[in-house]
């Protein structure tokens, strides 16, 4: 009796609220609240959430090139620079000094260079003269060889036919043999002069080689004199300096002779634009977009907000915490970021999604088969609720937004509890039969 007495109370509790859904059979399957809703208009936002820190809009560790003892520091930390401001000079001692030794060496190697170019000179003028006179040599000797030549000939002639003495064919002769061995001699002499040439593109070849030194030396000036140079450090750019590692009398190392990278002197930071620097877990990222806007809050202000604009989203994530996240990097916009320091932790919402009038559907009243989400839109001419597919946008947690496959005004189903869907003879879901519980 008590059993059915109870039966009886949860039948009037479900009649006209409550639906029971048959199987394919015919069987009512478990109950389960519903509520119909019609597909509307509305304003619809959407916020990703995160934390992340101030940046600066560039931040230069300086160093120093050269190696020594520091002898003037004339910023501070807080202080700011203009481009070009010495921010540090070492004792420029040693350096000096190789920039004077560099000066010596090549003043030698131009004399060197000078004084061969002009032994070449005079090695040039004079192998001209002897040239000259060895030619001028040369032909008078033959010509005077030509002459004994044919007063030997004709003194012979004579001998023969006894008109001549024997004397005087003798000296004829050796006039002869005279001239040509001073014809042989001064053809010598010119074939000589010759290797002498030879001896001259030695000595121009010598005279590049020191021309070679010269630049050579020149080079190693420069290079003194830029070691020099670097002996005083000048500010790259307009910017607060954030750390100070260095004093007065502190020996430092090279940054680019050290292996260790060398010694850090500060650091300079440009907050002339700062930036929030944020990690977007990777469920959330599909979400953010360069320009939406951004709002945030810091410890220091707790009651204000500041504003900004998304700049950049990492092309590529990175693994924090065994948790893929993002990293968001967004424009401080606000006029008075004065207030904000580097490094400071803030609270970040991302407005994903702004809009005044978009098609929007419940959260509750989407399914999804695979990848493919899909909602029950009632049929009140056969009391039943069908499947229909559709194409969503982004959600807030409350409601997706509807990019296409409904039009306002339809009516859908926005489930309380567990839903039974009625298979077709393929085994698929293919609706729900809406029943009025007695």
């Amino acid at each position: 009796m008590r059993f059915m007495i109870l039966i009886v109370g949860i039948s009037m509790i479900f009649a006209g609220c409550k639906v029971q859904f048959g199987s394919k059979k015919g069987k009512e399957k478990s109950d389960s609240s519903y509520e119909i809703v019609k597909v509307e208009r509305g304003e619809m936002k959407a916020l990703v959430r995160v934390s992340g820190k101030i940046i600066p809009y560039r931040e230069v560790a300086i160093k120093c090139k050269a190696s020594g003892q520091v002898v003037e520091l004339p910023f501070d930390v807080s202080d700011s620079v203009k481009e070009g401001d010495l921010l540090l000079s070492l004792d420029p001692v040693d350096e000096e000094r190789r920039v004077n030794n560099a000066q010596v060496s090549l003043k030698i190697s131009e004399s060197r260079l000078e004084q061969a170019q002009l032994n070449l000179t005079i090695a040039r003028k004079q192998l001209g003269k002897d040239t000259d006179l060895a030619e001028s040599t040369l032909q008078s000797s033959q010509a005077r060889l030509d002459q004994s030549y044919s007063s030997y000939l004709r003194q012979k002639d004579l001998l023969a036919k006894k008109m001549s003495s024997q004397e005087v064919f003798d000296q004829a002769h050796s006039s002869y043999i005279q001239a040509k061995a001073q014809r042989d001699s001064s053809q010598l002499r010119l074939e000589g002069l010759a290797i002498e040439e030879h001896r001259l593109k030695l000595r121009e070849e010598e005279i590049k080689v020191a021309r070679e030194e010269v630049a050579m030396k020149k080079i190693a000036l420069e290079d003194a004199r830029q070691s020099l140079s670097e002996t005083r450090v000048l500010s790259p750019m307009d910017g607060v300096v954030t750390t100070l590692q260095v004093q007065a009398g502190t020996i430092i190392s090279s940054g680019i002779q050290n292996v260790g990278g060398g010694t850090t002197i500060l650091n300079l930071a440009d907050l002339s634009k700062l930036y929030v620097k944020a990690l977007v877990d990777e469920s959330e990222i599909g979400k953010v977009r360069v320009g939406q806007k951004a709002y945030f809050s810091v410890d220091a202000f707790p009651f204000e907000s500041f504003n900004g604009v998304v700049d950049r989203v990492a092309a590529k994530g990175s693994i924090s915490s065994n948790v893929v996240v993002f990293e968001v990097t967004i424009l401080v916009e606000n006029p008075d970021q004065q207030k904000l320091k580097p490094e400071m932790s803030v609270d970040v919402r991302i407005e994903v999604l702004d809009e005044k009038s978009v098609l929007k559907v419940p959260y509750e009243a989407v399914l999804q088969e695979e990848i493919e989400p899909y909602v029950y839109v009632q049929d009140k001419s056969r009391e039943e609720a069908s499947r229909k597919f559709v194409k969503l946008g982004l959600n807030n947690g409350d409601y997706y937004l509807v990019r296409s496959g409904m039009q306002e005004g339809d009516e859908i189903l926005v489930w309380k509890g567990v839903m039974d869907e009625e298979e077709g003879k393929d085994g698929k879901k293919r609706g729900i039969k809406l029943r009025v519980g007695k």
